[in-house]
């Protein structure tokens, strides 16, 4: 892993946000009816896995910190 400090966290952490923008996206997709069931699904089970990934990697840099004693 790359050098990691509090500012690579905070960039990590504020990409979870993303999702929210995400999400709202499908919501107006669903509202104006121009998504059936298997393409809503595969959107939300591709957002979840990125998500998931997301989280994994900030969890990641949040332990390397903490092992680094960068962040106590």
């Amino acid at each position: 892993m790359p050098e990691v400090n509090r500012f690579t966290l905070e960039e990590h952490l504020t990409s979870l946000w993303e999702i929210s923008d995400s999400l709202n996206v499908i919501l107006e997709k669903i509202a104006d009816d121009e998504m059936d069931n298997d393409e809503l699904f595969n959107v939300l089970n591709g957002m979840r896995l990125i998500h998931k990934f997301k989280c994994e990697k900030t969890f990641e840099i949040f332990e390397t910190l903490i092992e680094s004693g960068k962040i106590t």
